[in-house]
C-alpha cells in the first residue's frame, strides 16, 4: 500500500455504519465508490450529499480497497431544496444545491439534459452526469446506461444558472434515483 498520498473528490453518499467515531463515509465520483475510513476533519464538518476532497493513502480491509489515514482538504456544502426554493435562488457558480423531482422529459439523452417536476413546478437540468469529475465521453449517454427514464424520481446536485432568461440547474451530478417501475 505504501506511503503514496492520493487526492479524491466526490459526493458523500452515505456514512459508514460500523464506525462508532463517525469519521468514515462512502465517496462516489463518476468512476465508482470507495470507503474513506476515519478521515480527520470529517466529523461534524460534512454530511451526506456534500462534495468532499480528501487526501490519504490507499489501504484495504479483507481485500476491499479503501482510503485510510485521510484528511479532509475541502468541503463544498450542498443544500437540499424544493424545486420552488431552488428557482428563487440567485445564480452562483460556487453554491451547490440538491433538487429532487420526477423526470417528465429528457431533452437531450446524450448529455442528460432533462426536466424535473413536482407536479406544479418544473426545472430544467442542463446535464446530468454520472458523478463528480466526469468529462468528455464519460458524460455521454449515461442516463440510458443507468436505465433512468421519464417517470423516474431523480435527485441531482448542481449550481443555479440561467440560460436565455430561463433558470436551470447546471452541470448536474447524479445523486440517486427511484425507478417508476
Amino acid at each position: 500500500m505504501g506511503d503514496t498520498q492520493y487526492r479524491l473528490t466526490g459526493v458523500v453518499t452515505e456514512l459508514y455504519p460500523n464506525d462508532r467515531q463517525n469519521k468514515s463515509f462512502y465517496l462516489r465520483d463518476y468512476s465508482g465508490t470507495t470507503l474513506v475510513y476515519r478521515a480527520e476533519g470529517f466529523l461534524d464538518a460534512a454530511k451526506v450529499g456534500d462534495v468532499v476532497t480528501i487526501v490519504g493513502k490507499r489501504g484495504a480491509y479483507q481485500n476491499n480497497p479503501q482510503m485510510v489515514s485521510g484528511t479532509v482538504e475541502e468541503i463544498k456544502p450542498v443544500t437540499a431544496l424544493s424545486l420552488e426554493d431552488f428557482l428563487a435562488k440567485e445564480d452562483a457558480a460556487d453554491v451547490y444545491y440538491m433538487i429532487t423531482g420526477t423526470i417528465d422529459e429528457i431533452a437531450n439523452p446524450t448529455y442528460g439534459n432533462l426536466y424535473l417536476t413536482n407536479g406544479t413546478t418544473r426545472v430544467y437540468v442542463y446535464g446530468c452526469y454520472p458523478g463528480w469529475g466526469a468529462t468528455g465521453d464519460n458524460r455521454k449517454f449515461w442516463l440510458e446506461t443507468a436505465g433512468i427514464v421519464v417517470g423516474d424520481q431523480l435527485s441531482v446536485i448542481g449550481v443555479r444558472g440561467t440560460h436565455n432568461g430561463t433558470p436551470q440547474l447546471a452541470n448536474g451530478i447524479y445523486f440517486s434515483h427511484v425507478s417508476a417501475n
